[in-house]
């Protein structure tokens, strides 16, 4: 990659009797810094060591689990994807959303997602936070131990004062003194971004485990349960991005949304509870739930089940679900 910029003229500099020579980038302890202090060659490179762990996460598409796939994103690649994050989290947006993608790109792997989903949908069935958040909480967090003295000396001297220095009846006397700065690069820097980043939260929200809230997933245990292959065709029901004609019609895939029994929306509502044309399998479904619970059978029971269960009878009531997605074997 090429970096265009514009540089002033200096004395040579030696180090050990050596003249350095500029260069237009150098990698340090990771961390690929480029002259004109733009982070996109970085970004780069974190995207080209990931791309055959990612290649690999798609060839095991349908033969590992939902679980098994996401802990070989949190294991081996996020990981990659956060390396230093702090330092350059003021990248700009384009590089951000590259890495964003990059999570969509794994979460329709780990979840069976077709493109064209939903990314609200997609990011709610995995649960995940986005990367941006959770450079956020490392952010704060890291911040949190430099003025807890939990790093070197240096780092907590580069951190400006409290506003209750000077002003000790002040109802922000707690916060930092914001950091002056004459350009948006070193605004969005690491220690002025932290001081804005603390600033703003609560005082009660000033703590690691605030910091671990903001970047922990919260996903729901019952979406990972079942065959991997029923488990897929339920998502899709959830992410409306299954076969059904429906979903292939907002996905502009079809032309029409019409069932083939003639109904004129074939939805998940249609499929799973009205259409006639899979009337035996869904009876034999119905039974099976009323054997097995007390209660009101809905399109929103049958996808994402109900918090007045247990886990057990959730998961139970899941197994239905996939029997009946099964023997229809309309997805």
């Amino acid at each position: 990659m090429t970096c265009s910029f514009r540089t002033r003229d200096h004395p040579p500099i030696f180090f050990d009797n050596s003249l350095l020579t500029e260069t237009k980038s150098h990698k340090h302890l990771g961390l690929t810094i480029t002259a004109n202090l733009s982070w996109t060659l970085h970004i780069d490179t974190i995207l080209k060591s990931v791309a055959k762990m990612n290649d690999v996460m798609k060839g095991l598409k349908y033969t590992l689990d939902k679980t098994t796939l996401e802990q070989i994103y949190f294991s081996f690649i996020r990981p990659k994807l956060e390396y230093g994050s702090h330092i350059w989290d003021n990248c700009n947006g384009t590089d951000s959303q590259r890495l964003e993608n990059l999570q969509l790109e794994i979460a329709r792997t780990v979840t069976g997602a077709r493109r064209g989903t939903s990314h609200e949908l997609l990011m709610e069935e995995v649960g995940w936070p986005s990367l941006a958040d959770r450079r956020k909480g490392n952010i704060l967090k890291q911040f949190l131990k430099i003025i807890n003295d939990d790093t070197p000396a240096y780092l907590k001297s580069l951190i400006p004062g409290k506003i209750g220095t000077d002003r000790p009846q002040s109802r922000n006397a707690d916060n930092f003194s914001i950091m002056k700065s004459r350009t948006e690069t070193f605004k969005n820097s690491f220690i002025p971004s932290a001081v804005s980043l603390y600033n703003t939260c609560n005082i009660g929200n000033r703590s690691l485990e605030h910091c671990k809230n903001i970047s922990s997933q919260s996903k729901n245990p019952l979406y990972y349960h079942g065959k991997r292959s029923n488990n897929i065709k339920h998502s899709q029901l959830r992410m409306h991005c299954s076969k059904l004609n429906h979903h292939l019609f907002t996905n502009h895939v079809l032309g029409s949304p019409t069932c083939h029994c003639g109904h004129k929306c074939e939805n998940s509502e249609h499929f799973l509870l009205h259409c006639p044309l899979y009337h035996e399998e869904r009876r034999a479904m119905l039974s099976d739930i009323h054997n097995l619970c007390n209660v009101t059978v809905s399109c929103n029971l049958l996808l994402y089940g109900s918090d007045l269960l247990n886990f057990e009878i959730n998961c139970k009531l899941f197994d239905c679900v996939h029997t009946y997605i099964e023997t229809t074997d309309r997805l």
